[in-house]
């Protein structure tokens, strides 16, 4: 019994006596169940705030989580809490909107960014150091700008802006990409009428639907729209990147759902339960609850 692992997608009646329908605190491993330990309350913020969204950033002058919420963003140390929001807060944020959170780091800052507010970022890395707005341009931040996006997302030394919003228009399947930042900086420009930058603006046009979310992979960068998946490599010409379509069938379920591991992505997908794409053999895979690996 349970050398199938935990199955609680399908009808129980439906599955054979290998396969284990619920459960907590236990593992499969090499064919027996072992237990796997519990959990315990770590630590409780002194005031509630509605947290949806967290990053580990690992620096050497400390471990900190920062965490966002519907009210304040805050840092947490092991020990204490500490609310690092920005000067202008987060008023436009509603029930739920805690959710649509999303961050990356470059270098030793931390960039974060919700729609309904504007995307901000944490450097140096301390407790003490508030969030601030994220510089557009030398004279300008995103907001100044009238500009805004649903997801950042960085890449080497760049940053990118996927699905925008710029004076009133939902742009949701173009994108932007900073200029390079240089180390532990914040990239000078994303503004791609700049001569002297490789920050530029582009879409993915076809019938990909709206951007949900990016990752890089190896040493390119994934985009993952509502029922496509492309791929940008780096060439330094004047097109900056080099766009590839991998799937026009393939479709993204949410921001914040895949993962990367040893040169794969693993991410949930909207008609299949999972998929997953490997660059190095150009090939995506379904990850079925009772079957092998399919190639699509």
């Amino acid at each position: 019994m349970g050398n199938k692992g935990i199955n609680t997608d399908v009808t129980h009646w439906s599955l054979g006596p290998e396969y284990i329908t619920d459960g907590i605190n236990f593992r499969v491993f090499a064919n027996g169940i072992q237990s796997y330990g519990g959990y315990e309350e770590w630590s409780t913020s002194p005031e509630p705030f509605n947290p949806g969204y967290l990053i580990h950033p690992l620096t050497q002058t400390g471990d900190y989580w920062l965490v966002a919420g519907r009210h304040s963003v805050r840092s947490f140390d092991g020990g204490n809490w500490t609310d690092i929001s920005s000067t202008s807060g987060y008023p436009g944020l509603s029930v739920d909107d805690e959710l649509k959170w999303n961050g990356c780091l470059l270098g030793d800052i931390v960039i974060i960014n919700n729609i309904q507010a504007e995307p901000e970022f944490w450097g140096p890395i301390n407790p003490q150091t508030a969030l601030k707005p994220l510089p557009f341009d030398p004279e300008s931040s995103w907001s100044e700008k009238g500009y805004s996006f649903h997801t950042i997302r960085s890449h080497q030394n760049f940053l990118f802006a996927l699905n925008l919003v710029e004076d009133g228009l939902e742009l949701t399947n173009s994108y932007r990409w900073s200029h390079p930042a240089d180390e532990n900086g914040l990239p000078f420009t994303w503004d791609a009428t700049d001569p002297s930058s490789l920050a530029g603006k582009a879409q993915l046009g076809g019938d990909s639907g709206a951007i949900i979310d990016g990752l890089s992979l190896r040493d390119s960068f994934v985009i993952y729209a509502e029922s496509g998946i492309d791929i940008l490599d780096f060439t330094g010409d004047e097109f900056v990147f080099r766009r590839r379509e991998l799937s026009s069938t393939v479709g993204f379920i949410s921001s914040n759902s895949i993962v990367e591991a040893k040169g794969i992505h693993f991410f949930i997908a909207m008609v299949i339960l999972c998929v997953m794409m490997d660059k190095t053999s150009g090939q995506y895979y379904t990850i079925d609850y009772k079957e092998p690996l399919q190639p699509v």
